[in-house]
């Protein structure tokens, strides 16, 4: 009887948590030289970019699933193009949404982004304020490569959200 009281005590505690226990989004940005485009590639938690978009106004939204309202990847574009800002040799950059898809373990959406037509010679700076504004315990990690070998990875969060990559 002992155990089975430890085990619903254990289960209760474990239901009442959040599906993560940490906030974080991972980041990788490829310079391909080949096509002169920067590629990149975000993962975020579903139910972090919901509360999110839910603090902006826009709640309901059921990312990810058959419920996902038409409007939602015009909302996270919006949000990623706000908040994760690029600069190629200190000019800033536009990237194009290119949709997002869910993860194999369905608790993280990969968003895609490109940035076409450029050829940067001395510097890509990164900064990334994703979902900043939501966690205080936010964590962004950033991964920078190009073709050529020349990579940086940056650990981003509050007070620290940008980072540098010198070719």
């Amino acid at each position: 009887m002992q155990l089975f009281i430890s085990f619903l005590f254990i289960l209760s505690t474990l239901l009442s948590t959040s599906l993560h226990e940490y906030h974080l989004s991972n980041t990788e940005i490829r310079y391909n030289e080949e096509e002169s485009a920067l590629q990149i590639i975000t993962r975020i938690f579903i139910d972090d970019l919901e509360e999110t978009l839910r603090k902006n106004g826009h709640s309901g939204l059921f990312l990810c699933t058959e419920r996902e309202p038409e409007h939602a990847e015009a909302l996270i574009a919006d949000y990623l193009e706000k908040n994760l800002l690029i600069k190629v040799d200190g000019k800033a950059q536009k990237f194009s949404y290119l949709g997002k898809e869910i993860s194999d373990d369905l608790i993280a959406a990969w968003c895609y982004l490109e940035i076409l037509d450029i050829t940067p010679t001395i510097k890509i700076e990164v900064e990334n304020n994703v979902l900043l504004d939501s966690f205080d315990d936010q964590k962004n990690i950033v991964n920078v490569k190009t073709d050529s070998g020349k990579r940086a990875m940056f650990i981003l969060q509050n007070g620290e959200n940008s980072g540098v990559l010198d070719l």
